[in-house]
């Protein structure tokens, strides 16, 4: 007799129960971590765990109409899916969409490319380009914004 018990001495839950348990774990701290990153943003708690409330939206087509009952409710800044923040603020605006605003564009900018091969101003993602850009194309802007706003 050993002294020692075997490994199939102890009940141990079947392969398929294990990968469960695991992958539910991995799910919810997945989910915690995004809650606690963005917690201090206003918005439905549903929306702070998951990304259906804006999916049912989306499909109902009424998106917009809820993005506005949104703003409406819980101010310029709303939370409107785990990862995703909404703004209706025009000087938090211009301070994200700055190359001095510290925030990185997010792939859903690779999306807005109208010619597949090159970056517009608005689809280039990364931020020494798009400050190289912005002066080459800041004179004309300036001289057009004279123009039609003088």
């Amino acid at each position: 007799m050993a002294l020692l018990p075997t490994l199939s001495e102890y009940h141990l839950p079947s392969t398929p129960i294990l990968t469960i348990l695991i992958l539910t774990l991995a799910t919810i701290t997945h989910l915690y971590k995004n809650y606690l990153k963005l917690r201090h943003i206003p918005g439905p708690f549903l929306n702070a765990i998951s990304p259906l409330p804006i999916t049912y939206h989306t499909l109902k087509k009424d998106m917009n109409e809820y993005l506005y009952g949104l703003h409406r409710r819980y101010g310029p800044l709303v939370r409107v899916n785990p990862t995703t923040v909404l703004v209706c603020d025009a000087e938090t605006l211009r301070y994200v969409f700055s190359t001095k605003g510290g925030f990185r564009k997010s792939e859903w900018f690779e999306f807005t490319k109208w010619d597949p091969d090159r970056y517009s101003s608005i689809s280039m993602r990364d931020d020494e380009a798009r400050k190289e850009r912005k002066a080459l194309l800041a004179p004309a802007v300036c001289i057009l914004f004279f123009f039609f706003f003088s």
